[in-house]
């Protein structure tokens, strides 16, 4: 499922457009039958972030950053929805929210709530009793720092764009775009790499210096015989074997070995090329040797 990523100046109506959006996929994954899918939304209020944290002092700045990128990667999935609600004025840290969302597979869209500064500066100052307001210099601040989005940048895009006095959100428009939309396949930079197990390479050699020791005891007595492979549910039939070369490998037809003399060309997979009675080379797969 996918990731909405909300941004604007401060106090520009990103919360309030964040809720109606996520009431209205809540409404319509219902009517849709998935009940089985969430919808997550995810701003300061959430995760217990004051408006103080972004003086721009860095270090608490940055640890707010950190706080909303961490549950985005913890939340974001292929089953629930997620609505980054937050500020999000820097460029190259919505490029990362886009970089999580395209890693799991799932599509993307940029909300931008489009405020004129001096209606913000009023929003701000007239929160309900009780609501954190963004003091004057932060206000500030935060806006001469905010980088407009771009709907040609692709972490941008698609970008839907709310105008403040607007009474209609585009939330038909936002679920069509990701979730009717099929997704872009995962880049090979963000993909996590399946981590192999630790004890992989001693394995790998010793499933191999097994069915080479079977392939020599056989080409020494001359005779036909299966070699169990190991940790496979096959054996791996060992043809009488005479001082030349060729190539073992193994039959389409009943899953074993086969000798197969040199000079036929094949496209069996694992094969074992043998130099009269010396394994010279292990191939992985492909075509046998010609003459």
């Amino acid at each position: 499922m996918p990731l909405i990523t909300m941004c604007g100046i401060p106090a520009s109506g990103k919360t309030t457009c964040a809720r109606r959006i996520e009431e209205y996929f809540r409404k319509r994954l219902a009517e849709e039958g998935l009940t089985g899918n969430r919808v997550h939304l995810i701003n300061d209020n959430s995760l217990g972030i004051s408006k103080e944290s972004y003086k721009h002092t860095g270090t608490e700045e940055k640890n707010s950053r950190g706080a909303l990128l961490s549950s985005v990667e913890r939340l974001v999935s292929k089953e629930d929805v997620v609505i980054a609600d937050g500020i999000n004025y820097i460029k190259g840290f919505r490029y990362q929210l886009y970089c999580v969302a395209r890693a799991v597979g799932t599509p993307h869209c940029v909300v931008y709530c489009g405020t004129p500064v001096e209606k913000a500066r009023i929003w701000n100052s007239n929160r309900p009793e009780g609501e954190e307001e963004y003091e004057e210099s932060v206000f500030d601040d935060l806006v001469s720092r905010f980088e407009e989005p771009n709907d040609r940048n692709r972490w941008d895009s698609p970008l839907f764009t709310v105008i403040y006095d607007d009474p209609d959100i585009p939330c038909d428009a936002i679920w069509q775009a990701v979730m009717v939309k099929k997704a872009k396949p995962p880049n090979l930079s963000t993909v996590v790499k399946p981590v192999s197990e630790t004890n992989y390479l001693y394995e790998l050699e010793k499933t191999t210096q097994e069915i080479i020791n079977q392939i020599l005891e056989a080409q020494k007595n001359n005779v036909d015989t299966t070699a169990p492979i190991h940790k496979y549910q096959q054996d791996a039939y060992i043809a009488g074997y005479e001082s030349r070369s060729g190539v073992i490998c193994r039959s389409n037809d009943d899953n074993k070995f086969e000798n197969t003399p040199e000079g036929r060309k094949t496209t069996k997979l694992d094969q074992i090329l043998l130099n009269g009675n010396n394994i010279t080379m292990l191939i992985p797969g492909g075509e046998g040797p010609e003459s």
